[in-house]
């Protein structure tokens, strides 16, 4: 089977603006809290590093989410630069993320501007559809952004998984790559579990109420951009890890059962024996937690865990890869450990990815 590595990985998240301030706070334990008003709109600009490379023409229509992406990009980017890919006709992307949201936007500007009569004005809202923000409400933004940032010509597509998003799109990569269909892939995701929308179907579930005198899901936002490819292990930067299997489930249960859990554990021990070291999905659900370790202790016994989400927060379909992220930046890692990540969309599946730390993310 082809071996497949992962040449860099960046990140551009509310909590963690790149992997340096990661690396950071993994070594200190600091978190940053999470912000004091969740309602309000994410504020992501674009880096220094986009500002060069991205047209006046492309920013005029980046929404928050490619904002993010191209930033997370830029981080990946420092630690190798570009020149080592060569020509990108043959580079695929593949994105996860989030279409980006402007009706809760749009009205809460018009309830400040109008007040009491903002209902009797709901027609100026009209006046916000233009072909401008047409483009930036697009599932295929990031796709389109990312292509354009990289001269890629290769194939790929976006991915709508919920928050199995960005481990979906990597294993379509992993499929992609395997079959010779393209040699490097630009693997992308990005979420925003602060949307109105999103904090209303938590705030529904209950899932915004503390237990225990604790918050139970953490809502936040977050990029992650990774490069991965068939190359041999000697040719380009030094790989920071292998890609050893990724493999999703599908199980459209609006709450996976600890059976769907024992299911892909079980195929996943099959296939690949013991993993060093497991990376837990466990986004804040108090019930979603209870099945996957139930599940998890059945089928591999006392093994090492560990949960990034403190350090993120629950971003949604950029979960996974930040997961991955913080794993290879992570020196209490070893390298040479294998690392099986975990991860879940609602009404949709879960899945796994198992790597092999090779290095951690160093800049240039």
């Amino acid at each position: 089977m082809t071996s497949l590595y992962i040449r860099t990985i960046g990140i551009n998240s509310e909590r963690c603006q790149d992997t340096e301030q990661l690396t950071a706070n993994l070594g200190s334990g600091a978190v940053t809290p999470a912000s004091a008003d969740r309602y309000s709109t994410p504020a992501i600009r674009l880096n220094a590093d986009g500002l060069a490379v991205i047209g006046r023409e492309d920013r005029s229509i980046l929404n928050e989410i490619s904002t993010g992406v191209l930033n997370a990009i830029a981080d990946a980017l420092r630690h190798t630069g570009t020149e080592w890919m060569g020509e990108m006709n043959n580079v695929a992307v593949f994105t996860g993320t989030d279409g980006n949201e402007l009706t809760f936007n749009a009205i809460s500007s018009l309830i400040d501007r109008a007040g009491d009569e903002a209902i009797d004005r709901l027609g100026e809202l009209k006046s916000l559809t233009n072909p401008i923000n047409m483009m930036r409400m697009l599932s295929t933004n990031s796709t389109y952004h990312v292509s354009k940032r990289f001269g890629a010509q290769g194939g790929g597509y976006p991915n709508q998984s919920m928050s199995l998003s960005g481990l979906c799109a990597l294993e379509d990569a992993v499929h992609t790559l395997r079959a010779g269909i393209s040699e490097r892939a630009v693997v992308v995701a990005s979420g925003n579990m602060r949307s109105f929308d999103s904090l209303v179907v938590f705030g529904k579930l209950g899932l915004l109420d503390e237990a225990g005198g604790q918050q139970q899901v953490d809502p936040s936002y977050g990029a992650a951009a990774l490069i991965v490819d068939s190359a041999d292990a000697q040719d380009g930067p030094a790989p920071i890890a292998e890609v050893l299997a990724v493999q999703t489930l599908f199980a459209p249960e609006p709450f996976v059962t600890v059976q769907t859990w024992k299911t892909l554990f079980t195929t996943a021990r099959e296939r690949h024996g013991l993993p060093d070291l497991i990376v837990t999905y466990a986004n804040g659900s108090r019930q979603l937690e209870e099945t996957e370790t139930a599940a998890r202790n059945e089928v591999f016994g006392p093994i090492p865990t560990r949960n990034y989400k403190r350090y993120f927060g629950y971003t949604g379909k950029a979960n996974n890869l930040l997961d991955l992220a913080a794993t290879l930046a992570d020196d209490s890692i070893p390298v040479g450990a294998t690392v099986l990540l975990c991860g879940a969309g609602f009404g949709f599946g879960i899945g796994y990815l198992l790597v092999r730390k090779l290095g951690k993310p160093v800049l240039q």
